[in-house]
C-alpha cells in the first residue's frame, strides 16, 4: 500500500569503506551507502549523494582511466555488496558542478569484489564465488560468464580479494586471493577444461593467512599482496614474451622478491606507486616503503582500529578509517623520521678550560644559535649556520653545576650556580648577582621579563629583568618583584610557572614543583600558596604551564596535561587529557602561531612532538630517552632543531615536522558508539543545529555538533572530547542545571566498564562568530569519579595514591538514568541529583550526587533480579497529593521491576533543604528512610578540603564506593524490593520506556533479545504513597521486523510467531499491594534481531530500532471493547549502521518536529513526521 514516508533520514556517518581521487581537486568517499564529494583545495565536504546502492554499503569506487573526449565529466563505477551504479562526475573549470546517473541501479546474484573498465560501454566484474562477468552497462545485459576450474565446489570458492590485470577482455587476467592463503591467476579467455571452465594459469604461495588485498604494477611486473599474517609480499613476474594476450601468461614464472613486516596488526591493503609502496592496516597506520623493503614513514592520525580504505597517486595518499575520518597525506613533502641530519658539536679547545672539560648544559637561544655551558664554567655560543664558536662568559663559580635557560623573546640567557648567583646575558653584555645563600635549584622564564628562581629551603624569587637602551651605561637591570615560599617536599624547587595576572597590586602566580604539585599564589595575601594540589602530576614533577584561551594548562611526567580555570580567587581543575599511549614524559607544551597545541616529550627512547589538533606524530627522533639538558626549536617553515647532551657530546638534529596532513573529515570515535543523547537544538535562519553527546568502546565521550541545513548536505563536527574512563563507556544520561538564556549548563553521568561512573559539567554558549561553521561554544569540567568495589585497608594514607585504587574489574555499568531534585519540585535544591545504575553483577543501585560538594553516595542497592541488569528507567508521577518517583529495571530473565523510591529521595531532599551539610548529618533520620549510606572509609575525598591543611586540595575527585560490606548481612542487601513486576520477555530486556496517558495510567514498552516488542498499560493506585499498580492491558509484538524487507515501504514476511502463556500471573501479591491482570495480547510482526532501542512518542505511537538495521514506527490501537492492545505497522526506515546499540528522541522546543538519533558502528539522524497535535513527548 502506497503511503507518505513518516520517517526521514537526514545524515549518516560511519567507517569510510571506499575512496577514490578522481581529479586534482576532488575525492569521492563511500560512507555507509552514501557517496561524499570532498574538495581538496577547500578542504571541505561539498556534496552527498544518498543511498546509491539500495541500502548496501559502498565498498569500491573505480574511476574510468581511459581517454575521453568530454573533459568536463569523469565516469566512475560505484559498487558494494551486490549492487552497481555508474555515475558521471561533472566539473566546470575544475570546480564540481554535480553528479548524474548514467544507468539504472543494477543488482547481481553475488557480492562484487572488483570491477574494471573495458572497451566501449563494457565492464568486467568478479564476484565472491569466482565468477567473471562481462557486462554492458549501457544495454544492462550480461554478455559473458567465466568460471575457474579450480573452484568447482561452491563452498570452497569464496575469496577474500581480487584484482584485475589488463584493460581489454582478450588480455584480462584475474589475481584472486583465497581463504587457503593462495593467490590464483586465471583468465576468462584462457584455456578451458572439458567442462568449459577456465584453467588456472599460476599460483603464488607463501602467506600464512588469508589474502586481503592484491595490487599489480605493470611497468615493474610486480605484484603486491597484503595478508592476515601482518605481512606484505612482493612477487616478481618474468615473461618469455611481452604479455599482450592471456596465452602469453601461460609461460610466466614468478619469484618472491620481499616480505615486508612493519604493521603491528593485519594488513588490509597495499598499493604500488612509481617510487614507493603504500600500505594500511588494522593498526590504523599508513606505511610508506621503498622498493628495498624499508619503511620511509609511518603516518599515524586515525583513532581506534583500522584504516579501511585508501587511494593514492604518486604525490598524495587519502585514507579513510574506522573513526569516520578522511585524511590526506602529501608524499613528496614528507621527511623520514629515521633519516634526519645528526651533527656532533665539539667545543673548541681554545674555549674549553681544559681538554677534559665537557658540556654541562645546553639550550637553543633561537633556531640558529646554541648556548652551551661547560663543566669548567665557560658559557659559549655556536652559530649553527656559520659554524662559528664564541666565548661569552667565564666564571669558575659556575663549574660542575649550572642551570641554563633562555627567554621566550630569544634575547636573554640566564644561568644559575651552586653558590646562589644569577647570571643574565644580553648579546655581549651581562650582569651577575647573588640572590641566595646556597644552590640555585630552579630557574624558569615566565615571560620575556620575569624570571622565577628557587633557592634553598623553598625560597622563591620572582625577578623582573629590564633591558635598557643601548645608550645607557647599564644594559641590564634586575629587580625582585615578589618573594614566595614553596611548601616542603622531597624535591623542593619550582619546575614550571606562569603569571596569570600581572597587576602590580596583586600578582597571580601558578607554578609547579619537582614533586608534582601545582601551587597557586596571590602576592597580596601571603608568601605561601593559597591553594596546593598535591602530586596532581604524579611524583616525577610538573614540567610546563601555559595560558591558552583563558585557561591554564599544566603538564607533567605522568603523561597528561590538565586544564584549569582561574575563578575569582581560586583555580579549579576542569579536566585532564592523555596525549598518546605510553607517552608518560611530557616535558613541554608549546602554542603555535595559529594557537594549536604541540606537546613535546619523550616516548620510549625517542623525542617526539605531537599535534593535539591533528592527532598526529609530527616528529620522532631516536635519542635514547629523556635527557636532563635539551632544547628544541621550530621555525616558521616547520623545520626543527633538537639539541641535547649524551655521553658528554652535544648532539644536534636537523629535521622537519611531518606537517603534511590535511583532515578532510574529522574523526569521531575509534570504535563502536554505545550511546547517544541530544543535549540541545537551535534553528538559525532555517538551518538546524543539534548538540549531541556520544559514548564509545574507545573510552571517549565526544560532544559534537550536527548541522542540518535547509539546502546543502549535513555535517558533523566533534567539538570536545571527554577523557577519564578506563574501559568502554556504555551509557550516558544528563540533567539540566540552573542556566541563563545565553549560558546553559548540564550535568552528565557516564558509566561503563571497571564499575566506573564519571560526572561532568557542560557549559554551552552561542558562538557569536558568524563566519564560523560551529554554532556552539562548549566547555566541560570533570566533577567526580566513582568506582564500585571493595576497599583494602590502606596504611600510611597518601592522597595522590588514591587514583591508583583498583576498581571491581568484573562489574560493568550498562545503563544509567538520572533526575534532579528540582524535577520533583522546584522548591528542592538544584544541586541534588539521583542516579540509578543497571549493573552486570545483578544489582540495581541508586546513588545521590551533590553538585556543590561533588560527592556521590550509594543510597540503596538490590540483587532482586539475580541476573545481569541491562536497562533502567525512571518516571516521576505528579498529582495534587504530591510527586512519586518510580524506577524501572530490566534484566536478562525478561522481568521488568518497578521500584518506588519516593520516600528515599524525598527524605534526602528534605535534609538538604533543611541546610544539612552532608548526607551523614543525621544518620538516624536517614536510616529510618531505609537509606543506609555505605561510605568508602573514614578518609575524606573532598576536592575542596583537607584534614591536614586548609590550603591543600585533592582535585583528582575520585570516589571509591564500597558496595560489598562485611558488616551488612545478605538479608539487609536484599531488603530493598520492587513494588511491582512484569514478565515481558523470554530473555534479556535491552530497552525500556514509559508514557503517561491519563492522570493515573501509564504505557510501559520494552524490547528484548527475543525480538519482541511488549506493551503494557498499568494504573497507579494513588490512594496512598505506596505506589500500587493495576495492570489494565498489555500487548506484545513478537515480530516487530521481518527477516526480509523487500522495499523501502517496509513490506514483511512472517518468519515466526508464538506466545508466552505465562506472561503475567492472574494476581501478584507483594509487600506493597495486589495487582490484577486484566488483559493480554500479542501481534505476530517482529524484528528479525534483538530490539536495542525503544521510545513512546505519543499515546498511540512507538518507535523501535534493532540490530537488523531497521527503525520501525508502530501504531497502538486500543479500545474499551478490545481484549488487548493491538500493535500495527506504520513505517520503516533502513539505517545503514551495523550493530545498532541505542536510540534517542528529541522533541523540538516548539513541539512541532521530532528528531531521532541512532548509534552503533556509526551514527544516523533523521526526523519523524507526526502531526504536532499528537506530540507531547
Amino acid at each position: 500500500m502506497a503511503h507518505n514516508k513518516i520517517v526521514t533520514l537526514d545524515f549518516e556517518t560511519g567507517p569510510v569503506t571506499a575512496l577514490s581521487i578522481i581529479s586534482e581537486n576532488l575525492v569521492l568517499a563511500g560512507i555507509c551507502g552514501n557517496l561524499h564529494v570532498y574538495d581538496i583545495t577547500k578542504q571541505k565536504l561539498i556534496h552527498i549523494e544518498y543511498d546509491l546502492l539500495n541500502k548496501q554499503k559502498i565498498h569500491g569506487i573505480k574511476k574510468d582511466e581511459r581517454e575521453r573526449k568530454d573533459k568536463s565529466s569523469i565516469q566512475v563505477m560505484i559498487h558494494g555488496g551486490k549492487g552497481l551504479q555508474i555515475l558521471s562526475v561533472n566539473e566546470t573549470k575544475g570546480q564540481f558542478t554535480g553528479l548524474s546517473k548514467l544507468n539504472s541501479y543494477e543488482e547481481f546474484n553475488d557480492w562484487i569484489w572488483d570491477v574494471i573498465w573495458l572497451e566501449s560501454s563494457t565492464i568486467a566484474m568478479v564476484t565472491a564465488h569466482n565468477v567473471i562477468l562481462l557486462f554492458d552497462w549501457s544495454a544492462q545485459s550480461i554478455l559473458h560468464q567465466s568460471f575457474s576450474s579450480n573452484f568447482k565446489d561452491f563452498l570452497m570458492s569464496i575469496r577474500y580479494s581480487a584484482h584485475f590485470i589488463g584493460t581489454e577482455w582478450n588480455n584480462l587476467i584475474l589475481a584472486a586471493g583465497t581463504v587457503f592463503n593462495q593467490i590464483v591467476l586465471w583468465s576468462p579467455t584462457g584455456q578451458a577444461d572439458s567442462q568449459g571452465h577456465q584453467k588456472v594459469i599460476h599460483r603464488l604461495e607463501g602467506h600464512q593467512g588469508v589474502i586481503f588485498s592484491i595490487n599489480y604494477r605493470k611497468e615493474y611486473q610486480l605484484l603486491a599482496t597484503a595478508s592476515d599474517d601482518r605481512s606484505i609480499r612482493l612477487w616478481k613476474f618474468k615473461f618469455e614474451t611481452k604479455p599482450e594476450t592471456a596465452s602469453d601468461w601461460m609461460s610466466m614464472s614468478s619469484a618472491p622478491l620481499h616480505t615486508l613486516y612493519g604493521h603491528s596488526a593485519r594488513v588490509w591493503s597495499a598499493y604500488l606507486l612509481h617510487d614507493s609502496i603504500i600500505s594500511v592496516g588494522e593498526d590504523s597506520t599508513c606505511c610508506v616503503w621503498n622498493y628495498d623493503g624499508e619503511v620511509l614513514n609511518r603516518f599515524k592520525g586515525h583513532k581506534g582500529k583500522s584504516i579501511w580504505s585508501i587511494d593514492c597517486t604518486d604525490d598524495i595518499i587519502v585514507t579513510g578509517g574506522g573513526d569516520n575520518s578522511i585524511r590526506l597525506w602529501k608524499i613528496n613533502n614528507t621527511v623520514s623520521t629515521d633519516n634526519n641530519q645528526q651533527l656532533v658539536l665539539s667545543v673548541p679547545d681554545d674555549i674549553k678550560n681544559s681538554k677534559e672539560d665537557i658540556p654541562r648544559s645546553v639550550v637553543l637561544k633561537n633556531y640558529d644559535t646554541a648556548i652551551i655551558m661547560t663543566n669548567s664554567g665557560s658559557l659559549c655560543q655556536y652559530d649553527i649556520n656559520k659554524k662559528v664558536w664564541k666565548l661569552i662568559y667565564h666564571n669558575a663559580s659556575f663549574k660542575s653545576y649550572s642551570l641554563l635557560v633562555t627567554s621566550p623573546d630569544k634575547k636573554l640567557t640566564a644561568a644559575g650556580n651552586i653558590e646562589g648567583d644569577i647570571l643574565i646575558v644580553l648579546n655581549d653584555e651581562y650582569i651577575c648577582k647573588r640572590y641566595f645563600n646556597g644552590k640555585v635549584y630552579g630557574m624558569i622564564w615566565i615571560d620575556s621579563v620575569h624570571l622565577l628562581t628557587t633557592g634553598p629551603a623553598g625560597q622563591i624569587l620572582l625577578l623582573e629583568v629590564q633591558q635598557n637602551d643601548t645608550n645607557s651605561e647599564v644594559a641590564i637591570r634586575m629587580n625582585i618583584k615578589g618573594e614566595y615560599i614553596l611548601p616542603p617536599c622531597k624535591q623542593r624547587w619550582v619546575s614550571a610557572g606562569l603569571i596569570v595576572s600581572d597587576d602590580l597590586s596583586d600578582v597571580v602566580l601558578v607554578c609547579g614543583d619537582r614533586g608534582g604539585t601545582v601551587h597557586h599564589y596571590r602576592q597580596s595575601r601571603s608568601k605561601t600558596p593559597i591553594q596546593s594540589f598535591p602530586k596532581i602530576h604524579g611524583k616525577a614533577g610538573v614540567t610546563s604551564i601555559i595560558y591558552r584561551d583563558s585557561k591554564i594548562l599544566t603538564a607533567g611526567r605522568d603523561g597528561q596535561y590538565r586544564i584549569w580555570l582561574l575563578d575569582t580567587d581560586k583555580i579549579q581543575l576542569l579536566n585532564s587529557h592523555k596525549v598518546l599511549k605510553n607517552l608518560e614524559w611530557i616535558d613541554r607544551l608549546v602554542l603555535t602561531g595559529n594557537n594549536q597545541l604541540h606537546v613535546y616529550g619523550f616516548h620510549s627512547t625517542n623525542f617526539v612532538i605531537w599535534s593535539e589538533v591533528d592527532n598526529q606524530l609530527l616528529l620522532e627522533i631516536k635519542c635514547g630517552g629523556g635527557h636532563r639538558s635539551w632544547d628544541c626549536k621550530v621555525n616558521s617553515d616547520d623545520n626543527a632543531r633538537f639539541l641535547y647532551i649524551k655521553n658528554g657530546d652535544v648532539i644536534l638534529h636537523n629535521t622537519s615536522l611531518l606537517s603534511n596532513q590535511v583532515v578532510l573529515k574529522p574523526a569521531l570515535h575509534g570504535r563502536e558508539v554505545c550511546d547517544v543523547k541530544y543535549i540541545e537544538s537551535i534553528n538559525i535562519n532555517g538551518d538546524l543545529y543539534h548538540l549531541i553527546v556520544t559514548t564509545s568502546e574507545d573510552t571517549d565521550i565526544i560532544i559534537s555538533q550536527l548541522k542540518v541545513p535547509k539546502a546543502k548536505s549535513s555535517e558533523l563536527w566533534p567539538l570536545q572530547t571527554l577523557q577519564g574512563h578506563l574501559s568502554s563507556v556504555r551509557t550516558v544520561t544528563l540533567n539540566n542545571l540552573p542556566s541563563t538564556s545565553d549560558r546553559r549548563q548540564y550535568l552528565l553521568f557516564t558509566g561503563g566498564g571497571r564499575a566506573q561512573i564519571e560526572i561532568w559539567k557542560l557549559t554551552v554558549c552561542r558562538n557569536t562568530d558568524s563566519s564560523s561553521m560551529v554554532c556552539f561554544n562548549v566547555e566541560h569540567e570533570h566533577l567526580s569519579s566513582c568506582f564500585l568495589g571493595n576497599l583494602e585497608n590502606k596504611k600510611g594514607f597518601k592522597p595522590w595514591k588514591k587514583k591508583h585504587v583498583n576498581p571491581d574489574p568484573e562489574t560493568r555499568i550498562l545503563c544509567l538514568t538520572s533526575f534532579c531534585g528540582m524535577d520533583i519540585d522546584q522548591a528542592y535544591p538544584a544541586s541534588v541529583h539521583f542516579v540509578t545504575a543497571a549493573c552486570s553483577d545483578g544489582f540495581v543501585r541508586l546513588f545521590c550526587f551533590n553538585a556543590e560538594t561533588k560527592t556521590m553516595e550509594l543510597m540503596e542497592q538490590s540483587d532482586f533480579h539475580n541476573n545481569c541488569v541491562l536497562k533502567t528507567h525512571h518516571f516521576i508521577h505528579k498529582s495534587p497529593k504530591g510527586s512519586q518517583i518510580f524506577l524501572l529495571s530490566g534484566a536478562t530473565e525478561g522481568v521488568v521491576a518497578f521500584w518506588n523510591v519516593t520516600k528515599l529521595c524525598l527524605d534526602i531532599l528534605n535534609l538538604y533543604r533543611s541546610n544539612c551539610d552532608t548526607l551523614n548529618c543525621n544518620q538516624n533520620e536517614v536510616k529510618n528512610s531505609k537509606c543506609d549510606l555505605i561510605s568508602s572509609d573514614s578518609e575524606t575525598d573532598d576536592s575542596c578540603s583537607s584534614t591536614t591543611s586548609k590550603n591543600l586540595c585533592f582535585p583528582t575527585k575520585i570516589k571509591h564506593i564500597q558496595v560489598k560490606n562485611e558488616n551488612i548481612s545478605e538479608a539487609d542487601v536484599k531488603d530493598w524490593q520492587p513494588c511491582f513486576k512484569l514478565k515481558c520477555h523470554q530473555s534479556g530486556i535491552n530497552s525500556l520506556d514509559t508514557y503517561k496517558i491519563d492522570k493515573n495510567k501509564y504505557v510501559i514498552a520494552s524490547g528484548g533479545d527475543d525480538n519482541c516488542l511488549s506493551v503494557s498499560m498499568v494504573s497507579l493506585d494513588n490512594t496512598d504513597n505506596t505506589g500500587s499498580f493495576t495492570l489494565v492491558k498489555s500487548g506484545q509484538n513478537i515480530n516487530t521486523h521481518s527477516a526480509q524487507i523487500t522495499d523501502d515501504t517496509g513490506s514483511f514476511t512472517l518468519v515466526k510467531s508464538g506466545q508466552n502463556i505465562n506472561t503475567h500471573s492472574a494476581q501478584i501479591t507483594d509487600n506493597t499491594g495486589s495487582f490484577t491482570l486484566v488483559k493480554s495480547g500479542q501481534n505476530i510482526n517482529t524484528h528479525s534481531a534483538q530490539i536495542t532501542g525503544i521510545r513512546i512518542l505519543s499515546e498511540d505511537k512507538i518507535v523501535t530500532v534493532s540490530v537488523d538495521q531497521r527503525l520501525n514506527l508502530w501504531q497502538l490501537n486500543d479500545s474499551l471493547s478490545s481484549k488487548d492492545i493491538q500493535i500495527d505497522y506504520l513505517d520503516c526506515r533502513f539505517i545503514n549502521i551495523s550493530d545498532i546499540a541505542n536510540l534517542d528522541i528529541r522533541l523540538e522546543s516548539s513541539g512541532r518536529r521530532l528528531y531521532y538519533s541512532v548509534c552503533g558502528v556509526g551514527l544516523a539522524f533523521g526526523e519523524i513526521v507526526i502531526p504536532s497535535t499528537e506530540l507531547t513527548l
